[in-house]
């Protein structure tokens, strides 16, 4: 061991333990030639090939001030805690993380690397600075443990992650108060809206189709072909027959053969005998009879055959077009756009005046049933349905960023990520994403060691220990490390880091880089313990 380091070691413990009252604890260690003068190498090696091992550059960087502390006014192991943490955090520390540093964080020409550049910028926006250890994970137990103790020391990270935490609960709080309770009636009134709105343009085109045929003869002859042998068919089951269906049958027939005014039968005529025809076989049954089913259907489709062939007859191609498409979405429009199965829920949800039986379709985790509904929502039914997606993560989640985190990537693992990307598309992804990926870049304040898991704080416990084991000696040691982690996490020093990572260490330009972001970043350290020790 450097004899350096030796003195440097008793010295500085012999001092912490005088300037609290105690006794002399270690006698002087004497080297025989070349002593170094200079108290400040002497406290640096000691830091930081010592105190710290693993971490200091051990017996080779001028990097202390401690001895002043002597001469300073107020309580010597403050000054001495500060003085320690500066000169080591601001060049022993930040030199072996520097080094330390992975590859997959890259720079360009001594810049940032964009991707995390622009990743910081995103979260400081938010009003969430990131700190060292967010942008530069630890990649081994050794370090991980250093940021965990940095975070419970005098003078270390605590409150930062404690602040850092609680930004961040806000932003979380913020971002479901700005979607507001969420209210199923919305997305019913919408989904009728729509679709009421749907089949109404549906009917115009009919209209305009039907006055522009005006009196003009329609050709019935597909249709009297299914009338006849429907009729046929149950004229052969004789007493068997449905007697209802074959009354109807008969009588369309007979006023499509002999109308009573006396007229050609007309497109209308013809389109209003297709409509009551259907209501006749029903009858007053709630389920249409699935015996008399192929023989309406048939006769049915017919009348349809006949009236679009008599368009495309008079209006042409084009409006013949028009006009089949319109008449399959009046018929079949909530069928056609929901599917049968939404439709009677929402029709049940309208009928008995219970929006939140809708709830089904719009949390369905079929992601066929959540994309046929966003379809057909407008703007306002859409933000009602996001937002019972936001209430559904905020009922789990609370203000709580890593419940958030979770339930986030539930949703967005769910079906393949079908869902996540049909209601959060557009600017709600990109806004929802970007809070997701600021909280989980700074997740670590969800987990510091600010509190134990039950609640109770074991750091004075621990400190309060310490101290009476040592004669306070602990407490000075614990306020160094922490000051020195406090610099390490500062956003001076992650942004040196990050520029650092690109420059290859042990080059002289490398050198220059590191001792010029030291310099920079020491006295941002100073300033920064002595706010905390007023």
């Amino acid at each position: 061991i450097p004899f350096d380091v030796l003195q440097g070691g008793a010295s500085l413990i012999n001092a912490i333990s005088q300037g609290l009252g105690g006794p002399k604890v270690l006698d002087d260690v004497y080297r025989p030639v070349d002593k170094p003068t200079d108290p400040y190498a002497q406290a640096g090696e000691t830091i930081g090939g010592y105190l710290v091992p693993g971490v200091g550059t051990a017996g080779s960087m001028a990097i202390g001030s401690l001895a002043e502390a002597a001469n300073q006014k107020g309580d010597f192991a403050q000054n001495a805690a500060k003085n320690a943490g500066v000169n080591l955090a601001a060049q022993g520390v930040l030199s072996a993380a520097a080094k330390g540093i992975g590859r997959g964080i890259t720079a360009i020409k001594g810049d940032i690397a964009p991707e995390v550049a622009k990743k910081i910028a995103t979260s400081e926006s938010m009003g969430v600075t990131p700190m060292t250890s967010d942008v530069i994970p630890p990649k081994n137990a050794f370090t991980r443990g250093l940021t965990q103790d940095a975070e419970g020391a005098l003078l270390g990270t605590g409150s930062k992650r404690a602040e850092q935490y609680a930004t961040r609960s806000k932003l979380v709080s913020n971002y479901f108060d700005r979607f507001g309770e969420y209210n199923p009636d919305d997305v019913v009134k919408s989904l009728t809206t729509t679709l009421r709105g749907r089949k109404d343009a549906a009917g115009a085109v009919i209209n305009d189709v039907t006055n522009k045929m005006g009196n003009a003869a329609v050709d019935t002859t597909n249709t009297m072909n299914a009338l006849n042998t429907a009729i046929a068919r149950q004229e052969r089951l004789g007493t068997s027959a449905n007697q209802s269906l074959l009354t109807s049958l008969r009588n369309l027939r007979e006023e499509l053969a002999n109308p009573a005014t006396d007229l050609d039968v007309t497109f209308d005529l013809l389109r209003q005998h297709r409509t009551a025809f259907r209501s006749n076989v029903q009858g007053d049954a709630m389920v249409f009879p699935n015996q008399a089913k192929a023989a309406t259907n048939m006769v049915e489709n017919a009348m349809s055959k006949d009236l679009r062939n008599a368009v495309a007859k008079n209006l042409g191609a084009s409006d013949a077009a028009k006009y089949l498409k319109a008449n399959s979405d009046y018929a079949n429009v909530y069928n056609k756009v929901l599917n049968k199965n939404i439709a009677n829920k929402l029709n049940k949800a309208s009928s008995e005046a219970s929006p939140e039986l809708i709830n089904t379709v719009v949390l369905s985790r079929k992601p066929s049933d959540v994309k046929r509904i966003w379809s057909a929502l407008d703007d306002k039914g859409k933000d009602a349905m996001r937002a019972a997606y936001v209430s559904k993560i905020a009922e789990k989640a609370g203000d709580s960023p890593a419940k958030f985190i979770t339930e986030v990537n539930k949703l967005k693992s769910q079906s393949g990520g079908e869902i996540y990307n049909t209601i959060f598309s557009g600017k709600h992804m990109k806004e929802l994403d970007s809070l997701h990926e600021v909280l989980q870049k700074t997740a670590r304040s969800d987990t510091a060691n600010v509190v134990t898991q039950t609640g109770q704080s074991q750091a004075n416990r621990i400190r309060t220990i310490g101290a009476t084991a040592t004669l306070g000696v602990s407490m000075g040691l614990e306020a160094g490390f922490g000051a020195m982690m406090r610099l390490y996490e500062s956003k001076a020093a992650r942004n040196a880091l990050l520029r650092l990572a690109n420059t290859k260490a042990g080059t002289p330009a490398y050198e220059r880089a590191l001792n010029n972001a030291a310099n920079a970043i020491r006295p941002i350290l100073s300033s920064q313990i002595t706010a905390e020790q007023q």
